[in-house]
């Protein structure tokens, strides 16, 4: 039972770094590459602190949900 509880674990640690890095990507990576690119009328339109504080915050809660991950994977039993 050892073994089916560890993939879970592994399973369940693995969906949480992938959705980190979604959360990366789609709040960090899209808006700068739109404001770059002027892509985005909306995003491109918003004052550059506003638009820094949101890819921080984004940024934020996907190294959050990483850690998180992290933590999840040592709960590993042998």
């Amino acid at each position: 039972m050892k073994a089916v509880r560890n993939e879970r674990v592994k399973l369940f640690a693995g969906a949480l770094d992938r959705l980190s890095t979604q959360m990366v990507t789609v709040g960090t990576i899209a808006p700068i590459a739109a404001v770059l690119y002027g892509f985005s009328a909306p995003v491109a339109g918003l004052p550059f602190p506003t638009l820094a504080v949101g890819a921080l915050a984004w940024l934020g809660a996907g190294c959050v949900l990483h850690a998180l991950a992290q933590l999840t994977l040592g709960r590993i039993r042998e």
